[in-house]
């Protein structure tokens, strides 16, 4: 049993991890669109813009990351409950 309780903290970690990776995604969002305008402007560098862009990327994997550990958190919580999903 210990080991369900152990699944079930590491998908409450998981959700909480996605849930801040999704506000990070949506400020490095916006903050592309702000470094375009700014650019368009002149306002600022290419290297500028295309730290902001790498930035979005980053956000993007950490989101994709933790989407994974929450399946893996999951289907071991499944294995666990006796639940053979694979066959």
């Amino acid at each position: 049993m210990k080991e369900v309780a152990q699944q079930n903290s590491d998908i409450q970690t998981s959700r909480e991890k996605l849930q801040t990776a999704d506000v990070l995604l949506r400020q490095a969002d916006r903050a592309v669109q702000l470094a375009q305008s700014r650019y368009k402007n002149g306002v600022i560098t290419y290297l500028d813009l295309q730290n902001a862009q790498t930035s979005l990327l980053e956000a993007q994997l950490s989101k994709i990351q933790y989407q994974y550990q929450l399946s893996i958190s999951s289907l071991e919580l499944l294995h666990l409950n006796g639940n053979q999903f694979w066959k």
